[in-house]
């Protein structure tokens, strides 16, 4: 079975997050809080993240990082690995220099021997 190729996107907002990490701001966040009386409101606080707190942060945003080269991915591959009986697949991430180095063997995997 051919894999499965997909571009990572984001929501605007999360581009927002992302390139206020990069740049070492602090990224507006809300949440909503609810009182003993039961009435809520939104609180809005500026989080700042240390530099390895936002690495961490980044990594769960583009869930994980390229096989290759280890920088943040541009692009999900899903490989079916498993037979009828049970569906395993194999998810691997790529950048955008690694995905174009390896295109070919990536459509072509998993690689049919002939006996």
């Amino acid at each position: 079975m051919k894999p499965i190729i997909k571009k990572i996107e984001f929501t605007s907002e999360e581009l927002d997050e992302i390139d206020k990490l990069n740049k070492g701001q602090a990224v507006p966040k809300t949440r909503t809080v609810t009182n003993k009386s039961g009435s809520t409101y939104d609180v809005t606080y500026n989080k700042k993240f240390s530099f390895h707190l936002g690495r961490k942060r980044l990594l769960e945003l583009y869930g994980g990082h390229c096989i290759l080269c280890a920088k943040y991915p541009d692009y999900k591959v899903s490989h079916d690995v498993g037979d009828k009986t049970q569906g395993a697949k194999l998810l691997q991430r790529y950048c955008q220099k690694c995905f174009s180095k390896q295109e070919e063997r990536i459509k072509k995997w998993p690689k049919t021997k002939k006996n």
